[in-house]
C-alpha cells in the first residue's frame, strides 16, 4: 500500500521539482524561438517584397513592349488583335490613361461607338492630356452616336488646343458643318418606314450592297460571314472573313424571305466577290473581284438557267477596268449606258463617277467623266441609274453630308446631270449610308446601313418609300445664306464678328466668325425661317429673321448686311 503510494508520488513530485527547476530555461527558449521566427517572417516579407518588387520592375518592363505591339497591330489593321493586347495591360495596370485611350480608339475603329465613349471618357478624366487627339476622337465618337452638340464642343476644343500641323486640324471645321448640317435635318424627317430584314438575311457580321430583281423576287447582296467559301480570313488586310454574294427567296404566300445562302456555280471563289448589281430579269450581274489576278476590277457573271448555277466571273476589258481601282456599276434599262466608279487619273477626286456608251456584246466606248457637279475632291463610291434613263443616284463624301456617306439624287437631262440633292433623314443618317437597290415600282428600297437595330456591322434594312415620292419629291433642296457683317455709322466692314443661327423655335443651328471682309456664310435649308445674331464687343448685338420660306425656287444665294451700332 505503502509501496504503491510512494511509487505514484515518486511518479508525480520529480516533475514538479523538475518544473520548477527548468523555468528559466525554457523562458529562454521561448524568447529565442520567437527571435528566430520574427527573423525568418522578416526575411520572409523582405523575400516577398523583393520578388512583388522584381514583378513589378518586369511589369513595368513589358507593359512598353505591349503597347508598342498593340499599336502595330492597330496600324496593320488587326483591330481586335490590338484590342486584346491593349485589355492586358488595363488588366495589369487599371488606371493606365495610355491604353484606356487606346481601348477606346479601337472600339470606335470597330463600331462600337458606346463602347469608344466609354472608354475615351474615362481616359480623359483619368489624364486630361493623356493624348493630344483625345477631344478628336470624342468628338468624332459622339458625332456617330448623334450626339451633335456634344461632338461640336469637342471638336472646338480639340482645335483650339491643337496646332496646324496635326493632320486632323482641317478636318474638323468639316465636321462642325457635317453636325450642324445633320441637326437640321433631324428636324425634319422624311416619311418613310425602316425596318431590319432580319436573321434570315442578316448576320453579325458586314452585310452590304443589296440589289433586288425587278419583281421583287429574289434579293442578292455580299457578306463577311464566316461561312464564306473556304472560310478564310484577310490576315494581310483588316482581318475580317473575306467576302462572298449571297442571296435570298422571297415567298410570295407567306411574304418571308428564305435563309440567305451562297450562290451556287462559280461565282465565288476563296477571296474577294461582291455584287455590284444585277440584271432587272435576274439572269445576270456586274461583280466586284480583289485577287491576285484582279485588283479591284469589274467583272460579269451570267446566270445558266438550266442548272441554276452562275458562272465563272468574266472581267470586263478596258475601257472601264484600267490598272487602277473600279467598282460600283449600274447599266440604263435599255442597256445602252453604264455608269460606274473609277479612281483613274484625271478625275475630280478619289473616285468618280463615269458614264460610257454601249458598243454591244459587254463592250463600251470610251468613259466620259460625269464632272464637278457631281463628282467632287472627296469621294463618289456608289451609284444607280434609275430605270427611267431620267434618275441618277449615288453615295458621296464630298457634297454637304450629314457624316460620312449620304445618298444624293440628280435628274439627267440629256445625259448631263443637274444639281444633286439629298436623299434627307432617316435615309440618311450620321454614319455611312452608300448602298442600296429600288424596286421597279419605287415604294421599296432595300439599303445597307448602320442603322438602330442593327445585328451586327452593316446590315440590310428594309425602307417603305409608299408615302415618300423618292424621285419627283423636292427632298432637301438648300439655298446659302451670305452675309456681311458692317458698322452702321460709317459702313466698313467688320472682322471677326460672332454670327449665330438659330432656327425657328431657338434652337442653335450654326455659328461662325466673319472673315477679313466682314463675310461670313452658312448652308442652309429652303422654305425655313431662321434667326441670325451678330456680336461685336463695344456694339450692341444684333438680332434679325431671315424668311426663306417664299423665295423663288432657282435662287440659290440669299444675301442680307448687318449694320451695328
Amino acid at each position: 500500500m505503502c509501496g504503491c503510494n510512494f511509487s505514484a508520488a515518486s511518479q508525480v513530485q520529480p516533475e514538479r521539482k523538475s518544473s520548477k527547476r527548468t523555468e528559466p530555461m525554457t523562458l529562454l527558449r521561448f524568447l529565442l524561438l520567437t527571435l528566430l521566427l520574427l527573423a525568418a517572417d522578416n526575411h520572409f516579407l523582405q523575400a516577398q517584397a523583393v520578388v512583388e518588387q522584381d514583378t513589378e520592375d518586369k511589369k513595368a518592363g513589358i507593359i512598353p513592349i505591349r503597347m508598342a505591339n498593340a499599336r502595330q497591330m492597330f496600324l496593320d489593321r488587326n483591330v481586335r488583335g490590338a484590342l486584346n493586347e491593349y485589355r492586358v495591360v488595363l488588366e495589369a495596370v487599371p488606371d493606365h490613361a495610355a491604353a484606356t485611350f487606346r481601348i477606346g480608339e479601337c472600339h470606335y475603329a470597330l463600331k462600337n461607338y458606346d463602347l469608344a465613349k466609354k472608354y475615351l471618357q474615362t481616359a480623359l478624366e483619368l489624364d486630361a492630356d493623356v493624348h493630344k487627339e483625345i477631344h478628336y476622337w470624342l468628338g468624332m465618337t459622339h458625332h456617330r452616336l448623334a450626339e451633335l452638340d456634344e461632338a461640336i464642343e469637342h471638336f472646338r476644343t480639340f482645335r483650339a488646343t491643337t496646332g496646324r500641323a496635326n493632320n486632323y486640324y482641317y478636318d474638323v471645321d468639316t465636321y462642325i458643318e457635317q453636325c450642324q448640317f445633320a441637326k437640321m435635318m433631324m428636324q425634319q424627317p422624311r416619311n418613310v418606314k425602316i425596318s431590319n430584314m432580319g436573321r434570315q438575311i442578316n448576320s453579325r457580321f458586314d452585310d452590304y450592297t443589296p440589289s433586288i430583281t425587278a419583281d421583287g423576287s429574289r434579293l442578292f447582296f455580299t457578306s463577311r460571314r464566316p461561312d464564306v467559301k473556304g472560310g478564310g480570313i484577310d490576315r494581310r488586310g483588316d482581318y475580317k472573313y473575306f467576302e462572298n454574294i449571297f442571296f435570298a427567296e422571297l415567298d410570295r404566300k407567306t411574304g418571308e424571305w428564305t435563309a440567305a445562302q451562297q450562290v451556287p456555280g462559280k461565282l465565288n471563289t476563296t477571296s474577294y466577290d461582291a455584287v455590284l448589281s444585277v440584271a432587272p430579269d435576274g439572269k445576270s450581274m456586274f461583280v466586284y473581284k480583289n485577287d491576285a489576278s484582279s485588283a479591284g476590277n469589274i467583272h460579269f457573271s451570267r446566270l445558266d438557267e438550266e442548272t441554276g448555277e452562275w458562272s465563272e466571273a468574266q472581267k470586263l476589258g478596258r475601257p472601264i477596268n484600267t490598272s487602277y481601282f473600279e467598282s460600283s456599276v449600274s447599266v440604263t434599262a435599255d442597256g445602252k449606258y453604264l455608269y460606274f466608279i473609277s479612281e483613274r487619273p484625271g478625275g475630280e477626286g478619289q473616285g468618280d463617277i463615269y458614264v460610257a456608251e454601249s458598243r454591244g456584246d459587254n463592250r463600251w466606248g470610251k468613259p466620259r467623266n460625269l464632272g464637278p457637279l457631281v463628282n467632287t475632291p472627296g469621294d463618289e463610291k456608289f451609284v444607280f441609274v434609275h430605270p427611267n434613263g431620267k434618275h441618277l443616284f449615288f453615295a458621296s463624301n464630298g457634297h454637304q453630308t450629314m457624316g460620312s456617306y449620304d445618298i444624293f439624287r440628280c435628274e439627267l437631262v440629256d445625259g448631263e446631270p443637274k444639281r444633286p440633292i439629298n436623299l434627307g433623314y432617316p435615309i440618311n443618317t450620321v454614319n455611312e449610308e452608300s448602298t442600296f437597290s429600288l424596286t421597279a415600282d419605287n415604294q421599296t428600297m432595300y439599303i445597307a446601313a448602320e442603322y438602330e437595330g442593327s445585328l451586327g456591322e452593316r446590315d440590310i434594312f428594309k425602307v417603305d418609300l409608299s408615302e415618300f415620292n423618292i424621285l419627283q419629291e423636292e427632298v432637301v433642296s438648300q439655298v446659302y445664306l451670305q452675309g456681311t457683317v458692317t458698322n452702321a455709322d460709317n459702313d466698313r466692314p467688320m472682322r471677326d464678328a460672332a454670327v449665330m443661327l438659330f432656327d425657328s423655335k431657338g434652337r442653335s443651328l450654326f455659328d461662325t466668325r466673319t472673315d477679313r471682309r466682314g463675310e461670313f456664310e452658312f448652308k442652309v435649308l429652303r422654305g425655313e425661317v431662321y434667326e441670325v445674331r451678330v456680336e461685336v464687343d463695344g456694339f450692341r448685338p444684333l438680332t434679325e429673321k431671315v424668311d426663306l420660306d417664299n423665295i423663288d425656287q432657282s435662287r440659290l444665294v440669299v444675301r442680307r448686311t448687318f449694320g451695328l451700332r
